[in-house]
Formats: structure tokens, C-alpha cells, sequence
């Protein structure tokens, strides 16, 4: 209040008047600096969502490569933001957003100095759009690449390639920006998100890079496209796919959302880039379940689905209405579908498909926003007030759309031209110039990669420690098996070489084998598969034997670190069944229904009567005969008709000592089991695996079946 208007003078009516505008401006002065932090608080928290992306791709990307790889594509993940942080410090946010120079590239602010205010939270903000693009890449070159050769490609992306196109479009002074004083064609190029500056980028650099280092091997040293088919390689880990896309899904919003730059004035504008980021994703997901359910429901598919629509909407998401979503999602879907089918087509390997996916989809959503744009939202958000600039669909005269196309067409050749360089020089300058003797610098030798990535450069597999023996001594397992083979000496399953088990009180012998698949990896990582035979069992009351037979597979157990016990080999087991890959393996065991309602009928009858029930074609006794449907054997001691109780203890475990076995070759090798003593736990002794043939002889000896044992 002025100082004339006190308590003992009275005030005139100017004093009044000159106290109002004094408030006046102090509560503008206030209302600057609200706004202002408002603003800034709404691009950092978007900010945060883009870069917790990352985890999201990584997870993504983790779940659908092979096991072999995973610690591999997570460093890649982890160095795309840490490296292209520095870049994008270094020289890309001056490259892109700095004073421009004849509208082409930025020429201030590099190291962000002399910026100040809001360029601090604008440079984090844009940050993570640059590391994007570079992360799309790392999906496209997985399992074969580099990770030195790797990191040289990130930091171009991030700090060169990327930020010279956020420069044309985005700057204010950029040669195809719309916010320009003369835009490009009267309407410049629009693209509120990303779907071409950001999406094309990657996805260019992505199949660029897919096609310079080459296709991948199978476990065979097969590349994945030969003269007849496609191989599949399929994710180890379906959960943290579906958990990455989730995390995906949510971070879009940032991404989308957060391009509003303010929030203030702006609120509208960002409940309807919610609403269309989520309709769009939403008919792209059902659109491609409906497209895969022709040839079954593949998850990876439909979470791809997902990527689809995002990757479609980030362009047009501000300037549609809900139902050009939809339209945009449908489309986006095809579009990927069409992008996935023809890089099969050029025999381009991408893991992921994540080039055809963000390119396709991409250029589909910068097509999208000269078709569907709508004149009020491009007067809201752009300020052009030309209607004839409008969506093609929607009044428009096609300038926009030609814009669109243009400058789409600008973006690709200056992608492909300067990825294809930067590969290309990656892969055989160090070469050229002497400074190394490898051929390719930028993919690893193939033994690495048929042995995994991880194992050759990143110390280890992701295995749980028990499963790290057979993983590590498959080798010492492959020699040991040829050796075997070589005297017509059979190997059987872990329960015929760990030995016993207990039914009831008393151990009794058995000639079914427990049946353990010792499967460490899924099927698209088997290193080799290890064919052996059936193995007769032996009690501990055989007599003991020094044959090298036995040496032999006392070695075998010693050099494949076989557990110790009965306890070990189930819990191994179990803990297999819960990995993906070793589940369809040991599916095996357990499909014969037959033997498994025979085996708890036995159980539960021997519970009542004391008596372990056989049925037909399950129990042989050492001292007797048994009816089989194709005919009968005999052994001496008398006869057992079929499903006759045979006592818990009534098996003489003696008789059964130096049973012979039938060698390939016909010859009969007596020798004993002269296993080390073991512990067996108290749990009935699972049925043998019928399902793939295993089935011991009545008359004390095995007929030898060849079944595979896949590691």
C-alpha cells in the first residue's frame, strides 16, 4: 500500500488504483513462476516414464532371445542409455536443438553450455527419444554382435544420425519443421511424437544393421534361412516378454503425453493423446490376435501387436479423433504383419522383428497424420489455420499428405545412408588399417556364438547353480557317451544310474528306469543331442565288480557331477519342469497316462493289502513268468498270472545279481552295479517312460531301445 494511505491520512482514489496494480504485477510475477514450475514438473515426471522405457525394452527383448544370450542384450540395453547419454550431452542435444544453421543442424549448446531455465528439462526430456531409436537397433542385432562394435553404432545414433533428423523436424528453425515462420509447403512436417524422427529412425538403423552382420546360427552352426525353410528361434521366457510390453505400454504415455511440452493451457490436448494412444493399442492387439488365430494364438505375435499400435499412434495421436484411432490401430497391425512377412522374404534376421515393426508401423503413422488430421486440432496445436492443410480424409488438398511423404522419404535415405557407412566401416576399416587380424569386427566367430554369448564374453550362463555342471561338462558327457558306445555299453536315465529306490519299508529293485530327461536348455539351444541306451538297474546285494564297464561309468558320473542321491535327482527335476524349453521334454515322462494309472493303483492296493498290485505289461518278478498280450516269458521259479499281488518284500533282490545285458552287437556283458551307497528318499518310484519306448525284457534281461537324451 502506498505510504501515503496510513492509519491517520486518508486515501486518495489514485492511491487505490496504484495499490491494485502493484498486486496486479506481483501476482503476474507469481503466476510466471507457477506456470513455469508446473510446466517443468510435468516434462520431467514424462521424462521419467521415457527412461523407465528402457527397462521395458530390456525385459522385452531378455524374453524373446535365447537363454544363451540374456546377459548379453541387458548390457547392450543398459550401455544404449548410459552411452547415448553421453553423445547426446557431448554434441547430439546441440546437433538438434542449438541456434540452426541454414536450417540443417545446430551449432550452440553443446556440453549444455549457456543454456539455462527450461532447456535443462527439455534436454532430459529428449534424451530418451534419441536412446529409443538406438535401442530398436540392439533388438534387431541380437545373439550375434559385438558388444564394442556395438557401443561405436550407439554413440553415432545417438550423438549424429537421430539428432540431426529431431533437428529438421522438431527445431524451430528446422527445413521441414511446421513451427518454422515459412514452413515446408505451408504446412511443414508434422510428427507431434516421434513416429518418424524417432520410430523410422530405429527401425531403419535396425534392418540396416540386420542385414551387415548377417543371419544367426542354430545349434547346429545352420543358418537360420536356407534353401528350403525359415528357422524359429523361440524366446526362452515368455513372462518377461509380456511384462516388458506392459512396461512399455504405460512409459508410451510419457512419451505421447510428455510431446505436449506444457501442461498448463494444455490439458485437453493431453487427455485426447491418452485416449487415442489407448484406443489405437487396443484395436492393433485384437487386430493381430484375430490375424494369428488362423495358425494358432503366438503370444509374441500379439505382443508385437501391441508395439504396433503405439508405434502407429505416436505421430497422429494429438491431432485425431477416437474413431481415426481405431482406424490407425488396424492399419498399424497390418502394416506390421506386411513388414514382418517381407523382411522373411529378403531373408533378413531380426530377432525381435523390431524393424519391421517400428519402420512399417512408423511410416504408416506419418502417412496417418496427412490423412486424419483434423483443422481444429492443427490450429490448436500448431497454429495453422489454413484448412486446406487438413487431413486428406477430412478436407484437406493433400499438401499435408505430400509433406508427410517427402520429408519420410528425406529421413530414409539419410538413415540408410549413413547406418549402411557406419556398419560397413564398423565391420571391416579395423581390417583395412591394419589394426586387427579379424575378418568381421562387427560379429563374433561363430563358435562363440553357437556357445552363447554370456559363456564367451559375459562370464556365465543364466542357469541356476545345479544346472551349471551339465551345462559346462556337455563335452566330457559327449566323450564319455562315444566311449560307451564303443563297447556296446548302455547308458540309461539318472534313476537306472543313481540306483535304487524305496517302495513302502524295504528297497526292492526294479528294472524301470525313473525316466529323467536331463534337458538343461529349450530346444532351440540344444548344443547336441546324446543318444544312449537302456541300462539294466542292479541292487546292493550284487556282487562287486571291478569291469571297465564299471570304470567307465564311474567316470561318466564323476566327469557330468551326476547327484549324489535319489533327493538330488528329483529335486533336479522338478526344478527342470519349471524352466521353459525343459518342460515340453519332460512332458515325455509323464504323457503315458496308462503307466501312471497303473503305477498309483499299485500303490494304493499295496497301501490297503500290503501287496504291490502288478498289472499287464508292468511288473516283472525275477521268480516267475508273466502273460503279455503278445504272448508269454518264462523264468525259472514258476509262473505270475497278469495283476497278480505280488508281497512288498516278496522280490529276492539276490536273484536278480550279475544280470546280463544285451549288448548292440549281440554279445552278453555280465557285470554288476557296484553303485556308491545312497540315501533314497521315502517317495514311490515313478513309471518308466513308455512314451518313448522303454520297456525291460521278462526274463531278467533288457532288450536294449535307443532313446535320445537331449542336453
Amino acid at each position: 500500500m502506498p505510504a501515503q494511505c496510513t492509519e491517520t491520512s486518508e486515501c486518495t482514489l489514485a492511491d487505490v488504483l496504484s495499490a491494485i496494480e502493484d498486486i496486479e504485477e506481483m501476482m503476474e510475477h507469481n503466476y510466471v513462476y507457477i506456470v513455469d514450475g508446473i510446466d517443468t514438473l510435468w516434462i520431467l515426471f514424462a521424462a521419467a516414464m521415457i527412461i523407465f522405457m528402457q527397462a521395458g525394452f530390456a525385459m522385452l527383448e531378455a524374453g524373446s532371445i535365447r537363454s544363451k544370450n540374456i546377459r548379453s542384450i541387458l548390457l547392450k540395453n543398459l550401455f544404449d542409455f548410459a552411452v547415448g547419454t553421453l553423445a547426446f550431452w557431448f554434441c547430439g542435444y546441440a546437433l538438434a536443438f542449438g541456434e540452426s544453421w541454414h536450417h540443417f543442424l545446430g551449432t550452440t549448446k553443446f556440453f549444455l553450455v549457456d543454456v539455462s531455465g527450461k532447456d535443462y528439462a527439455h534436454f532430459i526430456f529428449q534424451l530418451p527419444f534419441a536412446a529409443t531409436a538406438t535401442t530398436i537397433v540392439s533388438g534387431s542385432m541380437a545373439e550375434r554382435t559385438r558388444l564394442n562394435s556395438y557401443l561405436v553404432q550407439a554413440l553415432l545414433l545417438t550423438g549424429f544420425v537421430t539428432p540431426m533428423v529431431m533437428h529438421w523436424c522438431w527445431n524451430v528453425d528446422g527445413v521441414f519443421s511446421a513451427r518454422r515462420a515459412e514452413p515446408f509447403l505451408g504446412t511443414g512436417f508434422i510428427d507431434f511424437a516421434g513416429s518418424g524422427v524417432v520410430h523410422m529412425v530405429g527401425g531403419l538403423a535396425g534392418v540396416t544393421g540386420s542385414y551387415v552382420v548377417g543371419q544367426r546360427h542354430d545349434e547346429n552352426g545352420v543358418l537360420r534361412f536356407d534353401s528350403t525353410r525359415a528357422r524359429d528361434f523361440i524366446g526362452h521366457n515368455a513372462i518377461y516378454s509380456t511384462l516388458g510390453m506392459f512396461v512399455l505400454w504405460v512409459g508410451w504415455y510419457g512419451f505421447n503425453a510428455g510431446s505436449t511440452q506444457n501442461i498448463v493451457g494444455h490439458t485437453e490436448t493431453a487427455g485426447r493423446v491418452f485416449v487415442n494412444t489407448t484406443l489405437a493399442t487396443a484395436f492393433s492387439t485384437i487386430t493381430t490376435f484375430a490375424w494369428e488365430s488362423r495358425h494358432g494364438y503366438a503370444l509374441a505375435s500379439c505382443l508385437n501387436g501391441i508395439l504396433a499400435g503405439l508405434v502407429a499412434v505416436t505421430g497422429p495421436c494429438a491431432l485425431v479423433d477416437g474413431w481415426a484411432a481405431c482406424v490407425i490401430g488396424v492399419i498399424g497391425a497390418g502394416a506390421y504383419n506386411f513388414g514382418s512377412w517381407l523382411l522373411l522374404r529378403l531373408r533378413i534376421d531380426d530377432p525381435l522383428d523390431a524393424s519391421p515393426l517400428h519402420f512399417c508401423c512408423g511410416l504408416w503413422g506419418v502417412v496417418s497424420v496427412g490423412l486424419f488430421s483434423k483443422p481444429e486440432y492443427l490450429e490448436l496445436v500448431y497454429g495453422i489455420t489454413n484448412e486446406a492443410h487438413a487431413g486428406a480424409f477430412l478436407g484437406g488438398d493433400g499438401t499435408l499428405l505430400v509433406a508427410q511423404l517427402v520429408t519420410a522419404a528425406c529421413i530414409c535415405a539419410w538413415t540408410v545412408g549413413t547406418c549402411m557407412a557406419s556398419f560397413c566401416g564398423i565391420k571391416y576399416l579395423p581390417k583395412l588399417l591394419r589394426l586387427t587380424d579379424q575378418a568381421d569386427c562387427l560379429r563374433v566367430p561363430l563358435k562363440q556364438e553357437l556357445a552363447g554369448l554370456d559363456v564367451s564374453y559375459h562370464a556365465g550362463w543364466e542357469f541356476p547353480p545345479y544346472l551349471m555342471p551339465l551345462v559346462e561338462n556337455l563335452r566330457a558327457l559327449t566323450q564319455v557317451q562315444e566311449k560307451l558306445a564303443e563297447q556296446a555299453t548302455h547308458v540309461g536315465s539318472y534313476g537306472d544310474l543313481i540306483g535304487q529306490m524305496t517302495v513302502g519299508d524295504q528297497d526292492v529293485s526294479h528294472n524301470n528306469s525313473v525316466g529323467l530327461t536331463a534337458n538343461t536348455l529349450d530346444t532351440e539351444q540344444s548344443v547336441k543331442t546324446v543318444n544312449t541306451s537302456k541300462l539294466s538297474s542292479n541292487t546292493k546285494h550284487s556282487n562287486t565288480s571291478s569291469s571297465e564297464h564299471m570304470v567307465m561309468l564311474h567316470e561318466a558320473l564323476a566327469k557330468v557331477n551326476t547327484p549324489s542321491s535319489v533327493t538330488d535327482a528329483y529335486r533336479l527335476r522338478e526344478e527342470m519342469q519349471s524352466m521353459r524349453g525343459v518342460r515340453k521334454g519332460m512332458s515325455k515322462f509323464w504323457r503315458s497316462s496308462k503307466d501312471r494309472r497303473e503305477f498309483e493303483s499299485a500303490a494304493s492296493e499295496g497301501k490297503e493289502h500290503g501287496y504291490a498290485t502288478g498289472t499287464e505289461d508292468t511288473w516283472s518278478t525275477p521268480g516267475g513268468s508273466k502273460s503279455t498280450p503278445g504272448g508269454s516269458k518264462s523264468t525259472p521259479g514258476g509262473s505270475v498270472r497278469p495283476g497278480a499281488g505280488v508281497p512288498h518284500g516278496g522280490l529276492d533282490a539276490g536273484t536278480t545279481a550279475g544280470a546280463s545285458v544285451q549288448s548292440v552287437t549281440g554279445k552278453v556283458n555280465h557285470w554288476s552295479s557296484s553303485w556308491p551307497e545312497l540315501q533314497p528318499p521315502e517317495v514311490p518310484r515313478p513309471p518308466s517312460d513308455s512314451a518313448v519306448g522303454e520297456r525291460p525284457a521278462r526274463d531278467g534281461s533288457e532288450e536294449p531301445v535307443e532313446r535320445t537324451l537331449t542336453i
